[in-house]
């Protein structure tokens, strides 16, 4: 099961694509401003950049955790049910956090109010399937059977293929009480 501090992580993590977009439109709006001396004088834009960087990293490593988590169950749950576009309403804060940064001055006042406000949701919500991190830079489908969610890059039927072939089940990592995820 998860720590309080893995699901902060994969939160965090789950904004990697966000973070890399604002890093573009500031290298964009930085390469392309009218007033180029006084951009290039400023500051706080290469602080957002360096600091966007960093955010870059850390998620990059975050992600890489996960998709190498040690396995600590076997289930024998057969997927009935592809749930991945379901949980596209859960990416809404990550595209109006895009959204700020083009038509909003204060973007980063509203994003930092955005990101806290979703991330205790999130936390509270014990619905880690929902984080972004699992469907984009992992690239996983996730899969409701029954009352389980299992996410996994494995397709619907290469896993029935497999559950078929080990009487055991297959190996996967708990992350909540009904949430699991099985590596291909």
């Amino acid at each position: 099961m998860l720590t309080k501090l893995s699901w902060l992580a994969i939160y965090f993590a789950s904004y990697f694509i966000v973070y890399f977009l604002i890093l573009v439109v500031l290298i964009y709006e930085h390469c392309t401003s009218s007033d180029y001396i006084e951009y290039l004088l400023s500051n706080s834009v290469d602080w957002i950049c360096m600091i966007l960087l960093l955010f870059l990293l850390l998620s990059l490593v975050i992600a890489k955790t996960v998709k190498n988590a040690e396995m600590n169950t076997r289930i024998k749950d057969v997927p009935q049910k592809n749930i991945t576009l379901d949980v596209c309403p859960y990416f809404l804060p990550q595209v109006i956090t895009c959204a700020t940064l083009i038509f909003a001055d204060w973007w980063i006042l509203i994003d930092v109010v955005i990101f806290v406000t979703y991330g205790v949701f999130f936390v509270k919500s014990e619905k880690v399937y929902t984080a972004l991190l699992f469907v984009i830079p992992l690239g996983n489908k996730i899969y409701q059977s029954g009352d389980k969610i299992i996410i996994t890059r494995y397709s619907e039927e290469e896993m029935r293929m497999v559950l078929e072939d080990s009487p055991d089940g297959i190996e996967a990592r708990i992350l909540t009480k009904n949430v699991f995820y099985v590596r291909k």
